[in-house]
């Protein structure tokens, strides 16, 4: 699906999830490494249940704005997600790799 401003284009997004056969998976960014971009988390949650899609959002990088007061509404949607990614190093700019994945009931692995 195309991105031409850095985050997905929903209406694009929209036609995809139309045409192709189940089981759907979409998978958003909250967060990309070189821009900092966040895709409409909500919008793109909303089209992912009128499609019956799964939704994965890869919040490696900006997932630590949960953590802001200030910003942590760019994420709403967020809990949306059947599953989530977070890097923990990222958020202590630590050196290793630890990296989750976070899903809302175990049943979901």
């Amino acid at each position: 699906v195309p991105a031409p401003t850095g985050t997905l284009d929903l209406a694009a997004l929209d036609d995809a999830l139309t045409e192709l056969h189940r089981p759907l998976l979409v998978v958003a960014t909250a967060g990309t490494t070189d821009t900092g971009e966040i895709d409409p988390l909500d919008a793109i949650a909303d089209l992912c249940t009128t499609h019956d899609a799964e939704l994965h959002i890869d919040a490696a990088y900006g997932g630590p704005l949960l953590l802001s007061p200030t910003h942590r509404e760019l994420l709403n949607g967020l809990d949306r997600a059947h599953s989530v990614t977070l890097d923990l190093h990222k958020l202590g700019w630590q050196p290793a790799s630890a990296g989750l994945l976070a899903v809302p009931q175990h049943h979901h692995l």
